[in-house]
C-alpha cells in the first residue's frame, strides 16, 4: 500500500490460519521491577532470539518450539550472570531489595526465571483493515 501510494481499505474477510501465541509468565511483575528503558532492553533481546528461530525454522512447529524452549533456558543463564559495568550507574533504580536484586546485578532475580507459555491455534479468523 504505502509503495503504490494507496489508502487503507476497511474491511475484513474470513481465513482458516494458524497462530502462534507466546506470553512471559509474571510479566507484571518483570514490569514493575524494571524501568521502561530496562524492559525494552529486555523484550527486545528476547525477541529477537525467538523470531530469528521462527524464521529459520520457516514456521515449522516441532522444530521451532523445542529451540525456543531452549533459547529460553540460554537466555535465562545468561541473564543471571550478567553484571552492571563498573562505570554504570545502579541499575536497580526503584530500590528493591537486595534478595530482589543483588547488588552489581544487571538483572533482577525475576529476569533470571524468566518461563513463557507457548500456544497454538488453528481455525477461521477475521484479517484485515479494521476500526
Amino acid at each position: 500500500m504505502f509503495s503504490n501510494r494507496e489508502m487503507p481499505e476497511l474491511g475484513g474477510e474470513a481465513r482458516e490460519i494458524t497462530a502462534y501465541f507466546t506470553d512471559i509468565q509474571s510479566f507484571s511483575t518483570f514490569s514493575e521491577k524494571l524501568t521502561a528503558p530496562q524492559l525494552v532492553e529486555l523484550l527486545n533481546e528476547y525477541l529477537s532470539v525467538m523470531t530469528d528461530i521462527l524464521i529459520e525454522e520457516k514456521g515449522t512447529l516441532d522444530k521451532y518450539e523445542v529451540k525456543m524452549q531452549r533459547a529460553g533456558i540460554e537466555l535465562r543463564e545468561k541473564w543471571a550472570q550478567e553484571r552492571q559495568l563498573p562505570d554504570e550507574p545502579d541499575r536497580n533504580t526503584k530500590n528493591f531489595p537486595e534478595e530482589q536484586w543483588p547488588k552489581g546485578e544487571k538483572w533482577p532475580r525475576v529476569v533470571h526465571n524468566m518461563r513463557t507459555r507457548i500456544g497454538v491455534n488453528s481455525g477461521e479468523i477475521v484479517v484485515g483493515n479494521m476500526g
